[in-house]
């Protein structure tokens, strides 16, 4: 049986108290870019391989998926990660890892330790700056653009569906 070995990704970036969720990522991310070639191969050709294969790897898909959604709930008891439904979290955080194996190129630019910081710094911040998430105004402002654009374009319809009517009424004279 073929082992897998992992690269030692750094956890200096890591800075939320809940340790657990990064190291699971950042041993995702090990695997998906030391193994990458492994991983193209059975995300891509699942459906191929032979039954009893499909079995053995959605068996290990399942004990990490809810590997990752028990440490999830545990942070959320704890008041570190958002109470947002665990299994649709555990999806973005895997969907985020497991996208890897299309875009990560081995000794490019972007290296796998990069990926982690970067990675835990959008499930820690929600992708949000500091200011945005403190700033209502701003997100007032802008619901009330949209609902600018909005009544304009409902405005316009309504002239749109009025001249509509009147080109299609029968004349009559």
């Amino acid at each position: 049986m073929n082992t897998i070995k992992h690269r030692p990704v750094t956890h200096k970036y890591l800075v939320t108290s809940d340790i657990h969720l990064n190291e699971k990522m950042a041993h995702q991310i090990a695997s998906l870019t030391t193994d990458q070639p492994l991983f193209r191969l059975l995300f891509r050709e699942e459906a191929n391989l032979p039954p009893e294969t499909v079995r053995i790897v959605e068996k290990m898909q399942q004990k990490i998926d809810l590997l990752i959604e028990d440490e999830i709930r545990n942070g959320i008891e704890k008041g570190e990660v958002i109470n947002e439904n665990p299994r649709l979290l555990m999806h973005a955080f895997t969907g985020m890892c497991n996208w890897l194996y299309r875009w990560y190129q081995p000794g490019g630019e972007i290296t796998p330790e990069e990926i982690v910081r970067v990675f835990s710094r959008l499930l820690e911040s929600g992708g949000l700056t500091p200011e945005t998430r403190t700033d209502s105004g701003a997100i007032m402002r802008s619901l009330r653009h949209v609902e600018t654009h909005l009544t304009d374009v409902q405005q316009e319809l309504a002239t749109v569906s009025h001249q509509l009517r009147l080109d299609h009424e029968p004349s009559r004279s």
